[in-house]
């Protein structure tokens, strides 16, 4: 509640492509075009039913295994267990007085919804367009950050992206391009195709981008050792793991000259290609260069070994890949 009212106080949010039928919701999801690229941005804050694994409250039966295991059934519906519905609703008419609950500003992510609803409509539009479709939220849904798997897992967490992946068959309907997410502090790349027809969009975990710097979530084995449990079969590159560090004895001291985990961002170029376009998705990385007492002494841009090129055709619709 604190942390909404924060954000609605001090940034602008946008009028256009906002949800008309609802406006409680304005700021939380929205479009924004520029030229042939559309951008829709989801709350993906809460579903419904309230999930949480400190009681116990879930939405389908407890698994183990990566995601090859996750079933219709299996599938979470709710992003945060630290609070419930009714507890935001109840304290936004507290805040608000003369309120009521109907009047509460956070919508939900599930099929039906009004944000539901709205996305696919403005999905439909930017496709009727030709447009270049990247989508972003907050909770990445294909992830093996530390909220990579979701709350009836045998390894739960209580804040995971995964209820997200409910989306993933109207994305891939629609053509989207790209899904841009944070929230586990990793960089990450998955390549998202659920119908094995070759058109599907990359999922990126873009945590990196402000609040911290994390590692894969780990589990322990029957020796009692952390491994990394890689819930996320779609995956097909993270800093983490991927881009390991190298160090170098220089004039005698041990430096770090390359890789690891830093603070970073996805840069996307588009081009024109003949009555196409080409999109280049970089992750690009902050690498900090230290002395011999290991203070810093200037930061240099860096990319990852990742660089994703692709097609759209003249309808922006993603070539087939692979």
């Amino acid at each position: 509640m604190i942390s909404r009212n924060k954000y609605h106080e001090y940034f602008e949010r946008t009028g256009e492509g906002t949800d008309q039928a609802n406006p409680q919701y304005r700021g939380s999801y929205y479009r924004t075009d520029h030229g042939p690229v559309t951008v829709l941005t989801l709350d993906s804050t809460n579903g419904l039913p309230d999930e949480n694994t400190k009681t116990g409250t879930l939405s389908g039966p407890v698994f183990s295994g990566d995601d090859t295991n996750l079933t219709e059934e299996s599938l979470s519906t709710d992003t945060q267990g630290e609070f419930t519905r009714e507890d935001y609703d109840r304290a936004f008419t507290e805040v608000f007085p003369g309120t009521t609950t109907a009047d509460s500003d956070l919508p939900n992510v599930n099929e039906g919804t009004a944000q539901w609803e709205w996305a696919q409509e403005q999905l439909a539009d930017a496709r009727e367009k030709g447009q270049i479709v990247l989508v972003q939220f907050h909770h990445a849904a294909y992830s093996n950050g530390v909220h990579g798997t979701p709350p009836n897992h045998e390894h739960a967490d209580n804040q995971s992206g995964v209820a997200m992946r409910a989306y993933t068959p109207m994305f891939e309907e629609y053509g989207v391009a790209a899904v841009i997410s944070g929230h586990d502090e990793m960089f990450e790349r998955s390549w998202v195709d659920t119908d094995g027809d070759g058109r599907g969009f990359h999922s990126y975990d873009v945590g990196v981008a402000s609040d911290g710097l994390r590692g894969e979530q780990l589990a322990r084995n029957e020796d009692g050792v952390y491994e990394p449990i890689r819930f996320n079969s779609h995956s097909e590159w993270m800093a983490a793991a991927d881009e390991p560090e190298h160090w170098e004895d220089i004039d005698g001291v041990r430096q770090l000259v390359d890789g690891g985990l830093h603070y970073g961002h996805l840069q996307i170029d588009i081009t024109r290609q003949g009555q196409g376009a080409e999109l280049t998705l970089t992750p690009v990385y902050v690498f900090p260069v230290l002395d011999e007492d290991y203070e810093l002494v200037r930061t240099e841009r860096r990319e990852y070994d990742d660089v994703i090129t692709f097609s759209v055709d003249r309808n922006g619709l993603p070539q087939q890949q692979g």
